[in-house]
């Protein structure tokens, strides 16, 4: 127990010193409002200018009804690619009409001013979920914790996930004729270690299509979680997920549910699920551990940072 309390307050705090992250995958359209977070929509969008030569890159001035997955896309990169080529974009999330993007290596472009996600006047507040479920059948116990930074409008700023997975091995009991009890309840809390911590021990890469580790999925989970509400997290989850609560994965032969499901996406909805399975896989919801309902458990608990 000393183990799972430990984790969870190294939680609260690595979520409170760590900057807002941001989403990757989001598709909010530029326009005229910076700053807040919209549900994708298919837009209508102006015609998109040609990317023009300035110095020695080649950049693209961004348009009414742009995104940022589309931008990269149209010029043959990833939306990873396209960001790490424009460091002074602090959101995808958040284009603006007229700011110039980086779409060809080069002289940087000077960095334009953006609203930050949490000006200093504005409240903060952080919230701490924990939620523990049984895998039946599997004889193992899971412990979610769930750090998670929220603004004013309830909308993510930073949040950090980690499951405790505990089997009937974690549960030994000190011996009593064990000559140095101590000695061998530290090496027993030492054998309960979260799945961040496992790393590549875990082993999920070797059987996940992203060919990525549990820590390193719920990492870009984490990234996608920016932006939006609780109450978002959850209809996404809804609309884009299987069965199994898995993301539906876009391009494969589905079940005529999912598919359903797929079909009543719109264009840029679909763009944003096809981006979350390029980095996440593992569902938010299922026997291995409840991290939807963790991170909505962290704002119900929220309470304001005084700063």
């Amino acid at each position: 127990m000393k183990k799972v309390l430990s984790f969870l307050m190294v939680l609260m705090l690595v979520a409170l010193s760590v900057p807002a992250f941001a989403d990757t995958d989001a598709t909010s359209s530029a326009s005229e409002t910076t700053g807040s977070y919209t549900a994708p929509t298919t837009t209508t969008t102006t015609a998109a200018p040609a990317p023009v030569a300035e110095g020695n890159a080649v950049v693209y001035t961004v348009v009414k009804g742009d995104v940022f997955w589309k931008i990269a896309k149209d010029n043959g990169l990833t939306t990873a690619a396209l960001w790490k080529l424009n460091p002074q974009i602090k959101n995808p999330n958040v284009i603006e009409i007229g700011q110039k993007i980086i779409v060809k290596a080069g002289a940087p472009v000077a960095e334009v001013p953006t609203t930050p996600v949490a000006a200093a006047k504005d409240k903060i507040y952080a919230g701490l979920g924990m939620i523990d479920n049984y895998r039946t059948g599997h004889t193992s116990f899971n412990v979610v914790g769930a750090s998670v930074v929220f603004d004013k409008d309830g909308k993510i700023l930073s949040a950090k996930v980690d499951i405790t997975e505990l089997t009937p091995d974690d549960f030994n009991w000190i011996s009593e004729e064990a000559a140095d009890k101590a000695a061998q309840a530290a090496a027993l809390e030492a054998g309960i270690v979260t799945k961040t911590e496992l790393k590549e021990v875990y082993g999920m890469a070797a059987k996940a299509t992203t060919g990525l580790e549990w820590y390193q999925q719920m990492e870009n989970y984490e990234k996608f979680f920016v932006g939006k509400t609780v109450a978002e997290l959850r209809a996404w989850f809804e609309a884009n997920t299987d069965v199994n609560g898995r993301p539906i994965k876009i391009g494969t032969e589905l079940k005529p549910e999912d598919q359903a499901k797929v079909d009543a996406l719109s264009a840029d909805e679909q763009a944003v699920l096809a981006d979350v399975i390029t980095g996440a896989t593992m569902s938010l919801h299922d026997a291995h551990g409840y991290i939807l309902e963790a991170v909505e458990k962290a704002y119900a608990n929220r309470v304001e940072v005084k700063y």
